[in-house]
């Protein structure tokens, strides 16, 4: 059976999104505030 048409460019589409966008908040907050620091002496 065939896929309707745009099937696939829709599953790739928010594929795709969905990737870029699964990134690990808390990990990105450490970096960001270990960086910060390193450049002001300030921590937040």
């Amino acid at each position: 059976m065939p896929y309707p048409k745009g099937y696939i460019t829709r599953q790739l589409d928010n594929r795709l999104i969905y990737d870029e966008l699964n990134y690990d908040t808390n990990e990105l907050k450490d970096k960001f505030n270990l960086l910060f620091q390193s450049l002001t002496g300030i921590s937040i």
